[in-house]
């Protein structure tokens, strides 16, 4: 009988106190306390839990089964142990719905984190290990940057004896690389060692890596930081993970002076975005990972071979990843049973779990800031009309499901200047809707060829955000006869303000011309942008929370409108200064920005198209696409639609295209189905269309 694996869990300890709202008590109960005083009024229950190293040493057990023999530290007396001798945490929890689109079913989640309660002299006794094995082949420490780093008798026996060569599985925290510990492990373990880190941990040290903008400008970001001096303390170590929330991570494994450099990720959302799905808060998310990672790790039956232990970190990652989300999902139960973790939940094979991660290798020399995963995939084939035409019949199905993308309502892009610019759009949002007392308007700009969709995107990113405190007022600038139309739409903002929701104001054309001048209104803008008042008759009235969105009409980018502003006599200069973002719509035409810098010409807008003609026609004619998904569609009008040189009028061209089409009644998009030469011509040169069905 072959001898079964031992493992050793140590670190810092903690106990969690968990608390929670009861209601009053029903005064109709029989129990003589129900019609006391204090039994009338909205209580609290409170529980303790073995948090730190005690916790994660539960969930490695449950994890791991009887495969794997653990050892772990000794669990004190919850009724006898006070925050002298073991650091307490205190967490407030609330129920919520499991899912911000399910308000039925509800679970208890954290509402908010009170801190810790700690030893007054800051040095926490340390907990012997029961059972410790000397011969350990696997460690994992729990370094939460409080007292263990520095006392070496708490530590397992087999890090402590130099001659041993245990895998290691490192949780630390800042701050990172300090203490004994650590010594220890990069003097006499480091070849055996897997760092865990979390990204917010390496930003608070300094190390610059832009957060929830695209996964490309992650990587980009991490990859320029290879020298700095933290991470290459931390590679001293040989593999390090990098942990981006619950949608993905950084593998970093170095041999020699060479580096090998994975990204795992969520092709569906960006750093921290699975979580808005969720609402509440959650802790335990990093010992969750560490499990579910040791539990792979640990019953991986050959871990002697470089490739197999890169696969096994890898697949690993992919298996922490699972277990955290499903416990922020889980949360702390539904209230039908005192709140606790679901730590049993967290580990079984869920048959219909939907995470989907994928993982690819960064050549971490060869990328720059026009690097995208999409070019990635498309290396294989380099074809893209090729490549087009399968996602308007497929979607973004086989290798491209791990594209990234972003998705909110109906907004769908894939393209990575998009993404980023939205999602920056997003971030500066989000943060200024959480904050209650704001009274500066927050000014953001928007541009981008006719009919490409410009306001749609913006309202749909504050919709998601905060769809009950948000409502989308729309003016048109260039149908403003005189200034007293733009007071009237501030006074019409400003009352909605007073119901307590913020306003989402489009300002359409704001960039169009007022008292024969190029750019006019821009003057009349600035005071209300930059303090929030606006002057109507004799008396100033402040306008309050709200969002302005200033969609351009006059110029594709923004690049090219600051480019106008600074040529013409207008306050350009000014209004730009106070904005704080902006993003450039492409639409389904060629990329202008790319024409400005003279580089490459944009081709990936026959991938929006792909995906637009798509969403378009499962709008309209839905009937066409079968159960799986395929749509029937001749070879011929997807390479019409895909390769045509210009829509005259973007989005809505293709909309008015396939509207113009018989679709009705017919099972397939066939050629017959088009509308003529002529009635194209309104939105396309019609000729060369048909020549590109027709393949002349």
């Amino acid at each position: 009988m072959p001898k079964k694996a031992s493992l050793v869990v140590a670190g810092d300890v903690t106990i969690d106190i968990l608390q929670w709202e009861i209601p009053p008590r029903n005064l109709k109960s029989n129990k003589p306390a129900s019609n006391e005083n204090w039994a009338l009024y909205k209580g609290f229950r409170m529980k303790k839990r073995y948090g730190g190293s005690l916790h994660l040493a539960k969930m490695i057990k449950i994890a791991a089964g009887r495969s794997i023999k653990t050892a772990s530290q000794q669990n004190p007396n919850m009724k006898k142990i006070f925050p002298n001798n073991v650091i307490h945490s205190l967490a407030i929890l609330d129920k919520y719905s499991v899912r911000v689109d399910d308000k039925k079913h509800k679970v208890y989640r954290v509402k908010h984190f009170c801190g810790y309660s700690g030893p007054d002299t800051l040095t926490p006794a340390p907990l012997p290990i029961i059972n410790d094995n000397p011969d350990a082949d696997f460690i994992v420490l729990d370094d939460a940057g409080n007292n263990f780093r520095h006392l070496e008798k708490s530590w397992p026996n087999s890090i402590k004896n130099e001659r041993k060569k245990p895998f290691v599985i490192y949780k630390m925290s800042r701050p990172l690389t300090q203490g004994e510990l650590w010594k220890k492990i990069i003097r006499h373990h480091k070849d055996q060692t897997v760092v865990i880190i979390n990204a917010n941990d390496l930003r608070e040290h300094g190390v610059n890596i832009s957060r929830r903008l695209s996964w490309e400008k992650t990587v980009l970001d991490f990859c320029l930081q290879l020298n700095n001096p933290l991470i290459k303390e931390l590679c001293k170590c040989k593999h390090i993970i990098i942990r981006f929330g619950l949608d993905g991570a950084i593998f970093l494994s170095k041999t020699n002076d060479e580096f090998d450099v994975k990204l795992i990720y969520d092709p569906q959302a960006t750093e921290d975005q699975f979580k808005e799905k969720f609402p509440g808060d959650m802790q335990g998310l990093t010992a969750a990972f560490v499990a579910g990672f040791t539990e792979f790790f640990v019953k991986s039956p050959d871990l002697h071979e470089k490739e197999q232990v890169l696969k096994t970190i890898e697949e690993g990652i992919i298996q922490g990843i699972r277990c955290s989300r499903k416990l922020f999902i889980k949360g702390f139960g539904d209230g039908s049973d005192i709140p606790d973790y679901p730590d049993k939940d967290l580990f079984k094979d869920d048959k219909d779990e939907k995470f989907t991660l994928a993982s690819i290798e960064i050549q971490h020399g060869k990328i720059n800031n026009n690097w995208t995963i999409f070019n990635k995939f498309l290396d294989e084939n380099k074809q893209i009309d090729q490549v087009a035409n399968n996602i308007v019949k497929n979607g973004l199905e086989g290798k491209f499901k791990d594209v990234p993308t972003m998705s909110f309502g109906k907004l769908f892009t894939i393209d990575r200047s998009e993404i980023e610019s939205y999602q920056s759009i997003k971030n500066i949002m989000g943060e200024y809707l959480e904050k209650e007392d704001q009274k500066i308007p927050l000014s953001i700009s928007v541009f981008g060829p006719p009919g490409s969709g410009k306001s749609f995107g913006v309202a749909a990113l504050a919709e998601n955000i905060k769809p009950e405190k948000v409502k989308k007022m729309t003016f048109n600038v260039a149908q403003f006869k005189t200034s007293e139309d733009l007071i009237c739409a501030f006074h019409k903002a400003r009352d909605c303000v007073l119901k307590g929701i913020t306003p989402l104001i489009f300002f359409d054309e704001f960039d169009s011309y007022f008292e024969n001048k190029e750019f006019g209104w821009l003057k009349l803008f600035l005071a209300p942008m930059n303090d929030g008042v606006f002057l109507s008759g004799e008396t100033m009235h402040p306008i309050g929370k709200s969002i302005f969105v200033f969609a351009g009409a006059t110029c594709d980018t923004f690049e090219e409108f600051k480019t106008r502003c600074d040529s013409a006599d207008t306050k350009g200069s000014d209004f730009v200064s106070r904005l704080r973002g902006y993003v450039n719509v492409i639409g389904p035409n060629p990329d202008k920005k790319q024409w400005f810098k003279n580089v490459q010409t944009d081709h990936s807008y026959k991938i929006r198209r792909a995906l637009l003609l798509r969403d378009i026609v499962k709008e309209q004619a839905p009937h066409i696409i079968d159960s799986n998904g395929e749509m029937k569609i001749d070879e011929g009008v997807s390479r019409a639609f895909i390769q045509i040189p210009r829509y005259e009028h973007g989005v809505r061209s293709m909309k008015a295209i396939v509207a113009m089409s018989m679709l009705s009644k017919r099972r397939s998009y066939e050629q017959s189905s088009l509308p003529p030469v002529e009635q194209l011509n309104l939105h396309v040169n019609g000729e060369k269309f048909w020549n590109l069905v027709l393949n002349r």
